[in-house]
């Protein structure tokens, strides 16, 4: 699988390691940035999949960044940091959801945290997916209560009439409950305003 990736790294020498590491596991589209402003910018520009912040950068550590990047975009978000501050690391980006490794990268951590990093991505836009067409079915359910309300108010429908009245012009006219709760909608707010 083709993954875009973000490395962001203050030092020239730790962005060659991360490329050769990305890119030995073979697939992956690769954008390097230096530093935490640049990286915003790229990510109202693009979504990544996986977004990898070598600290320090040149101007902010990059656990800021981190969660940015777990904030504003659905990528699989991973830390790069000194071994003697792991710990302390790990536990602040545990909480926002980003993983943590240390360096130096031995292949066989950099290759289980990107496979994990790639993994949550994957959740994350199962969940993602999940939720918007929980919104859009929300949504509808909105519209078609509030056309049954104005059926109900303007027409002298019953409830069970006004829900018989949408089903059966959405199935006559082949359009959804939502198009025709939006047309009963804008029916009855313009008598609304015309009296």
């Amino acid at each position: 699988m083709t993954y875009n990736v973000l490395i962001v790294s203050g030092s020239e020498r730790g962005m060659e390691v991360i490329s050769q590491q990305v890119s030995r596991l073979g697939g992956s589209a690769v954008t390097v940035c230096t530093n935490a402003g640049e990286s915003k910018r790229r990510f109202a520009e693009k979504d990544y999949d996986i977004v990898l912040i070598n600290t320090p950068l040149t101007d902010e550590f990059g656990t800021d960044l981190a969660a940015a990047a777990v904030r504003n975009t659905s990528a699989g978000v991973i830390v790069i940091v000194k071994n003697d501050i792991l710990d302390s690391v790990s536990a602040k980006m545990e909480t926002i959801g980003a993983l943590t490794v240390a360096k130096p990268l031995s292949k066989s951590v950099f290759d289980s945290a990107f496979r994990l990093a790639a993994a949550t991505r994957m959740r994350i836009c199962l969940f993602k997916k999940e939720n918007d067409r929980l919104r859009s079915r929300y949504e509808e359910l909105r519209l078609v209560s509030q056309a049954k309300c104005c059926l109900i108010e303007y027409r002298d429908y019953t409830e069970e009439e006004a829900h018989k009245y949408i089903e059966k012009r959405a199935m006559d006219e082949r359009r959804t409950k939502r198009d025709i709760a939006e047309d009963v909608i804008e029916t009855y707010i313009c008598r609304l305003f015309a009296d």
